[in-house]
């Protein structure tokens, strides 16, 4: 310890707040890095580049805070202690996230606590040697490391405008009067909860409109009844089987050779964007910025800033639950991603634009803003139970149960609200294009039909039975209503062959355009197919913990076909399945249909 320590002269609290900025600066440099390092080896950090900026400000400005504390907090003590005091709680932060970095997903947090504490113990030890050294060497190498921020932050930022700019400047010319085209999926809407599907509460308005102006398919499905396989779907317009886009898998889709819808449209001039409040599942960690000019997924709001990066974690999984916060940090609501999506739009108007739109408000947990929450309950805050981020998907009472579905229709009223409001801005910002705008779902949602809740853990209908409505005025009749069972993996081939007149090839499931038109049909119609693998590691009581399912629906008949345990089969007006009719023996014919069916598609 230096004389001046041992003398007790006051600290000098500026040299401490710079080397506490440095110390957070560097740490969050090498967090950046590391979390890019972790996204290579883990299918889901949640990242993507721009934390190697954000990183360092949270971290330099946290550590800066902490030091200030600190130093105001040391004034109770003894001269001789309070320079030890702050450079442990400095040494605290800095070891704290270098140790969650590296091993919060291995061992206990408080084994975390414990190996920082004695970093940190160790770090002091060697910064009280030679203070006046170390604080003076932070001092001068702090314009570097703030100027190796500034220019990672410019550097990947400029990188992406650049980037954008470009891929628009390179699109090729566009067909004569082509429609702008908007793909709408309502994360977890289930179809039976749209009253344009018979719903007796007036959830959706607006889709009911688009539905009168268009054409609705009373038998859609999902490909899957959870967001990941289900987005590579509506993207590529395969099955899960040939896309193999599945829960362990990572970045299947950004590696993959198939084209996507994005791709498509982009060679035919199109702007492409892809706006994403799904943070987990549809992002381009997990591949799906292929063929998109534009893709925003993290960092849309204050919160989210923060919360991609190892403290903001830490708050999110330890504090935040413990203090009744249960929403997903940094949700994107409607009304932001709405905003987004206008935002781009207005941006230029020489080219036609595709954006694809994910809103993740009907998702749990089901937490609306007002007046929506409560709009079809006589409580004041409905919902707020299920959440599947926090162990809660499950074991509600009759009461919980309604809670939980009042609000989730409120969180539907408040997305359909939103889906207007967006048509509308671009009718305004583009008032002489024609719009193509297609609303469905990546999964249905159960309510405890069958003991379970959420999505995901089995193939009943509840789970994959999803809205469709195509609305081009001109070129979609007005009114249809189409029952023939179809899969939300059509869409790709649908666009492709509006947009193109039919003379462009399609790609993937077959395009609805011919239901829509009333055309004749040239060769049988694939029965709809949907596929989840396993997952060996959820509840026994889910049908998926004991391998895969896949499930195919006729026009009368939905047949479950799981890989160990029995097949089932329920008539499609059996609402909400209670009778499996796989053992009557007058069936057996309709049974082995299936079966052969199923035995002529590729499973990997």
């Amino acid at each position: 310890m230096t004389r001046a320590a041992e003398s007790g002269h006051p600290m000098d609290i500026g040299r401490i707040a710079a080397g506490a900025l440095w110390m957070g600066c560097v740490i969050g440099l090498a967090e950046g890095v590391g979390w890019l390092v972790a996204q290579r080896f883990d299918r889901i950090t949640s990242v993507w580049t721009q934390v190697t900026w954000l990183a360092p400000v949270v971290d330099g400005l946290l550590f800066l805070l902490v030091a200030l504390v600190a130093s105001g907090a040391s004034r109770v003590l003894p001269v001789s202690k309070r320079l030890p005091f702050v450079a442990f709680a400095v040494a605290l932060a800095a070891s704290a996230n270098v140790v969650a970095l590296i091993l919060q997903r291995f061992v206990h947090p408080l084994a975390v606590v414990a190996l920082a504490l004695g970093l940190a113990a160790a770090l002091t030890r060697g910064f009280l040697r030679r203070p006046d050294t170390v604080l003076r060497f932070f001092g001068r190498t702090l314009r570097l490391v703030l100027g190796a921020v500034l220019c990672v932050f410019v550097g990947v930022q400029g990188y992406d405008r650049l980037r954008e700019g470009a891929a628009v400047a390179g699109l090729p010319e566009a067909s004569a009067s082509p429609p702008n085209v908007v793909v709408v999926v309502i994360d977890a809407l289930r179809a039976d909860h749209v009253s344009a599907y018979g719903y007796a509460r007036e959830t959706t308005p607006f889709i009911d409109a688009l539905a009168a102006e268009g054409a609705l398919f009373e038998r859609a499905v999902s490909s899957s009844p959870y967001s990941l396989p289900s987005h590579a779907s509506l993207l590529s317009g395969l099955p899960l089987n040939v896309h193999g886009v599945e829960w362990l898998t990572f970045n299947d889709f950004g590696d993959a050779e198939y084209p996507s819808i994005a791709e498509a449209l982009l060679g035919r001039g199109y702007r492409t964007a892809a706006f994403s409040a799904n943070p987990f599942w549809f992002t381009r960690e997990q591949g799906f910025g292929r063929g998109f000019t534009r893709f925003e997924d993290f960092y849309r709001t204050p919160g989210d800033l923060v919360f991609r990066t190892v403290f903001g974690k830490a708050w999110e999984k330890i504090v935040m639950p413990r203090i009744g916060l249960e929403d997903v940090p940094g949700r994107v609501d409607a009304t932001r991603n709405t905003e987004a999506v206008l935002r781009w739009v207005g941006r230029e108007d020489r080219h036609p634009f595709f954006a694809f739109i994910n809103y993740f408000d009907v998702h749990d947990p089901y937490l609306p803003p007002a007046p929506y929450r409560g709009m079809f309950s006589e409580r004041e805050h409905p919902g707020g139970i299920l959440n599947w981020r926090l162990g809660r998907d499950g074991g509600l009472d009759a009461v919980e149960r309604e809670s939980e579905i009042e609000a989730y229709d409120g969180a539907l009223a408040y997305v359909d609200h939103e889906i207007g409001r967006l048509a509308e801005g671009i009718a305004r910002l583009r008032p002489d294009d024609e719009l193509l705008i297609i609303v469905t779902s990546d999964h249905g949602e159960a309510f405890g039909e069958h003991g379970f809740y959420l999505h995901g853990k089995s193939m009943y209908r509840e789970e994959i039975h999803i809205p469709l409505v195509v609305r081009w005025p001109g070129r979609v009749p007005a009114g249809i209503r189409i029952d023939r069972p179809v899969t939300h993996a059509s869409i790709p081939s649908t666009i492709l062959d509006l947009v193109s007149g039919g003379e462009a090839e399609t790609f993937g499931d077959p395009s609805l355009v011919p239901l829509m038109t009333g055309d004749s049909l040239s060769g049988r119609w694939p029965l709809a197919l949907s596929e989840m693998g396993q997952r060996d590691w959820v509840d026994p009581a889910f049908p998926v913990r004991h391998g895969g399912l896949r499930s195919l629906v006729d026009r009368e008949w939905q047949y479950i076909a799981p890989d160990s345990l029995p097949e089932e089969l329920y008539s499609w007006s059996d609402v909400p399945q209670e009778h499996d009719r796989a053992g009557d023996p007058g069936l057996e014919p309709v049974l082995r249909t299936f079966r052969e069916e199923l035995a002529g598609r590729r499973w990997p």
